[in-house]
């Protein structure tokens, strides 16, 4: 499933599209906004004896007012315990027209507001106090008041967001409410998935208020995975043969280094890849035979055969560059080589990529359909920027990135974004045991064994990095996240890709 999600500028685009050119009430869209969080909360079956809607004094704050007085009269045709309250959190002064509508409603319609917030005995709080307009660090009275709501012990469910955290980067603006579940209207928001916000929202819902999203046309789509792949996986046919689905060439693997060559060749080849040649020093040799037989070794001791190497690069469908490649001399030499002969897809990790930040250039000789997979130390290298400065607007790096430098950039991090320079793929799968040696060289060897079966740049880029952490999912299942390895990852592609044509 490709799911839209969206910034905070571009969710408040569609907004005023919706009110301003399709003539939809602001307060029928603001009232269904409010009558989805009240469904959301009916559904989860929360405890509403003693509940408090807490208010800002934009318009999220209007959504808390008019959810209040829906809340309270479906509670009421239930037959349902309830005791519901508003608290105005916000300054009378900077309230929206809409806000104050749906506070005197809400008054006119029995709902108390209490005059000081007080969390004893209360069951339930709903967060209405800044939605995915906050730009500032929380401070003074509205920090006081967060901390509040976070340590009462009651079940805290957002409306939009959770308040605090950034709708376009995950960021906690000095703090941030904590909540078991948010009601997301119209579109998901990015920071609802980016670290460290992710944390803070609880179980995620998305709910049609009947805004639409043609305003947003002319503007670059972010996707996010949920449950299926982003897109279709290659089609496998009774009557073929190997070279149907791809020969891969993989240059990596200096001395000492032959895990990370065989973690790429060997979860090319459980993605579907027809054929792996990896092109590695001869003191690999033995452990690559015994390791993994099925691929096809070409190895080079003191020198590079430049001829060798040439002709496997030209009769390759995908090369991989880097996985334990080292950043010698004869490294950089191999590099060049393919980038100056290849006329294939390319991936680029690892090694390759520090060689490239150290030697801008080869960036010359970057030819088409190149993936780049960096980490973020990696990223921090090529763009000297720093890794707080990335993980901050990852999304934005990895497009502006790819648009410059007219490759696909796969910005790696808790999670993973995949973009052309005009669309952009957040992986929302995974898990902290993929954090160890080893699960980046698998990561290549799925996404280069989708591009050799013909699969575009792009697609192939984020369909293996769905594939990849949904097989690293499945593993942590078996294996615990303390305990997962690499191997682990590669061993379960084939489950995952099972669960992703069923």
């Amino acid at each position: 499933m490709k799911e839209r999600i969206l910034l905070g500028r571009e969710a408040k685009k569609c907004d005023e599209y919706t009110i301003n050119t399709l003539g939809v009430p602001q307060r029928k869209l603001m009232e269904n906004a409010a009558e989805s969080l009240a469904n959301e909360i009916i559904k989860a079956k929360y405890d509403l004896s003693k509940t408090i809607v807490v208010c800002g004094s934009g318009n999220n704050g209007g959504d808390g007012f008019a959810a209040a007085r829906f809340l309270a009269e479906k509670a009421r045709v239930l037959g349902l315990d309830f005791d519901i309250k508003t608290y105005f959190a916000g300054v009378d002064s900077a309230m929206t027209d809409a806000c104050a509508e749906q506070r005197q409603l809400a008054t006119s319609c029995g709902i108390e507001e209490m005059p000081e917030f007080c969390t004893e005995g209360v069951t339930l709080i709903i967060d209405a106090i800044f939605g995915i307009g906050l730009c500032r660090s929380i401070d003074g009275k509205y920090k006081e008041l967060i901390n509040k709501i976070n340590a009462s012990g009651a079940t805290v469910v957002s409306a939009d967001i959770p308040s605090g955290v950034c709708a376009d980067t995950g960021k906690i603006m000095g703090t941030a409410v904590k909540a078991d579940m948010t009601v997301s209207f119209a579109s998901f928001k990015i920071g609802i998935f980016l670290y460290p916000g992710s944390e803070l929202c609880g179980k995620v819902i998305k709910t049609d208020i009947g805004i639409t999203t043609e305003a947003l046309d002319d503007l670059q789509p972010v996707f996010t995975a949920q449950e299926l792949p982003p897109f279709p996986l290659p089609k496998r046919f009774p009557s073929s043969n190997k070279g149907i689905y791809g020969k891969i060439l993989i240059v990596g693997g200096a001395k000492n280094m032959a895990g990370a060559a065989y973690l790429s060749a060997i979860a090319a080849y459980r993605s579907g890849a027809g054929l792996v040649r990896i092109f590695t020093t001869e003191e690999n040799r033995i452990i690559l035979q015994t390791l993994l037989p099925e691929a096809v070794l070409i190895t080079y001791d003191q020198e590079i055969p430049q001829n060798i190497l040439e002709n496997a690069i030209s009769d390759s469908d995908a090369i991989v560059v880097g996985p334990g490649l080292s950043q010698s001399e004869m490294a950089k030499a191999q590099l060049t080589c393919v980038l100056e002969n290849a006329k294939c897809p390319l991936i680029l990790d690892a090694d390759a990529l520090n060689i490239l930040a150290s030697d801008k250039n080869l960036w010359k000789n970057i030819p088409k359909n190149v993936i780049i997979t960096p980490h973020m130390g990696e990223m921090s290298r090529l763009t000297k920027k720093s890794i707080d400065a990335l993980k901050e607007n990852q999304i934005n790096e990895s497009l502006s990135f790819a648009s410059q430098n007219g490759v696909v950039c796969v910005l790696k991090d808790a999670r993973t974004a995949v973009s052309d320079g005009r669309q952009t793929y957040l992986n929302i799968k995974g898990n902290s045991g993929m954090s160890k040696g080893g699960a980046g060289d698998v990561l290549t060897g799925v996404i280069a064994a989708f591009a050799a079966q013909g699969v575009g740049c792009f697609e192939a880029a984020s369909l293996g990095v769905y594939i990849h952490s949904l097989a690293g999912d499945i593993a942590a299942e078996r294996m615990g996240e303390y305990s997962l390895l690499a191997h682990d990852i590669a061993d379960s592609i084939s489950d995952a890709i099972k669960v992703s044509i069923s």
